[in-house]
């Protein structure tokens, strides 16, 4: 935590409107919401169990979920309403971004443990 560092302990839930415009010809924003982990997990961190997320896109919203509950919800994209629709299961840790990671005393060593992964395609009207 702090400055240089910016960890947080829960995680981030965001849609990017990457080259999309509102009615109005502005840039969309990207919604967002960073997401407590301990308000949401029974008092459990994300790393110390596992927990279930999901994700549900239909033509009028999309709703990100945490253990079932609902983190975020926004109007769905036009991208998203008329693309194929691609997911990523990302550890991301320092990269790009630039976040000094220290790993030396885990023998600079992380993992990632994933149960399984389920995707779903609902009918069309």
């Amino acid at each position: 935590m702090g400055k240089g560092n910016p960890n947080y302990l829960g995680y981030s839930a965001v849609s990017h409107f990457w080259r999309q415009n509102g009615p109005d010809g502005e840039k969309l924003k990207h919604p967002n919401r960073r997401i407590p982990m301990m308000d949401y997990a029974g008092g459990s961190f994300w790393s110390h169990t596992f927990h279930t997320y999901a994700l549900r896109v239909t033509e009028e919203e999309t709703t990100y979920y945490m253990n079932g509950e609902v983190v975020l919800n926004h109007p769905t994209g036009k991208v998203s309403k008329a693309e194929p629709h691609f997911f990523m299961v990302n550890y991301a840790i320092g990269g790009i971004s630039g976040w000094r990671i220290d790993m030396e005393r885990y023998g600079n060593v992380s993992d990632m443990y994933v149960d399984y992964i389920r995707a779903f395609q609902g009918r069309r009207p």
